[in-house]
């Protein structure tokens, strides 16, 4: 009896989850593709949201952006807007394509979203980076960070594609904690690149207890109460899926 009655419990929440609307989510990935002798670094990126939380896949936008002087700046030219053809059968295999594609761009002259901006940007002077180079340690605590870069990590600004932020504390916290939600990722010079991913949506990975501290970049809801209250705050994406930041040091640190 106990077993039909977990069978039942299970079925009744498996219909229940593919009802229910999902959280809203945020992608915001950049990837090292090409580096000038001035440190500016030559990226792909893959940029889209979810607000409303609905299953479908949602548009994306693939492109270009140079990481320079404290900033990610797009470059706009080499946007594509990719949305599948959801009344298609196909939809779901477009979009993995597309995604695909992505995933296998690098610095060529042949290459999806590289190929009209090559010679201009082999004359500015970028060659291909190999990113095995720029690894370093990516668990980290505030502690890590301060005692490692010398500078205070709650006072970085932190840039991302289309937007630049300090990170918020949001709870208690230890300085020696190690985050488990973000790592670092490369040291490309005086920039500290770092990648968010937020819990996965596995009730059976307890890990939203962690992290007190984190830039919120991007806003999913602003609401009806902006206007009407001061102290309205807009809403963070429930699931940062995987966002990519940089922190620029003060001075250029070697390792």
């Amino acid at each position: 009896m106990k077993k039909i009655w977990g069978l039942m419990l299970s079925l009744l929440l498996c219909l229940q989850f593919s009802l229910a609307t999902g959280p809203s989510i945020i992608i915001s990935e950049l990837v090292p593709l090409a580096i000038n002798e001035k440190g500016d670094v030559l990226c792909k990126s893959r940029y889209s949201e979810n607000r409303t939380g609905s299953h479908s896949h949602t548009a994306t936008n693939y492109g270009l952006c140079i990481v320079k002087n404290g900033q990610v700046n797009p470059i706009p030219e080499s946007d594509i807007h990719f949305a599948p053809d959801f009344s298609s059968p196909d939809y779901d295999e477009e979009f993995l394509k597309m995604e695909q594609q992505f995933q296998a761009v690098s610095f060529a002259s042949d290459d999806l979203l590289v190929e009209d901006f090559y010679e201009d940007l082999l004359a500015e002077g970028f060659r291909e980076i190999v990113l095995q180079d720029y690894l370093i340690e990516p668990v980290f605590s505030i502690k890590s960070f301060n005692k490692r870069w010398h500078t205070d990590y709650l006072k970085q600004p932190q840039a991302v594609l289309y937007n630049r932020e300090l990170p918020r504390v949001y709870g208690d916290y230890e300085e020696d904690t190690l985050f488990l939600k973000v790592h670092q990722l490369y040291q490309i010079h005086n920039q500290i690149w770092l990648q968010y991913e937020d819990c996965p949506l596995d009730i059976s990975v307890d890990c939203n207890q962690y992290d007190a501290i984190s830039p919120d970049f991007y806003y999913a809801d602003y609401g009806d109460e902006e206007a009407e209250s001061e102290d309205f705050e807009p809403m963070g994406y429930e699931w940062k899926q995987k966002v990519t930041s940089v922190i620029f040091l003060p001075d250029v640190i070697s390792q």
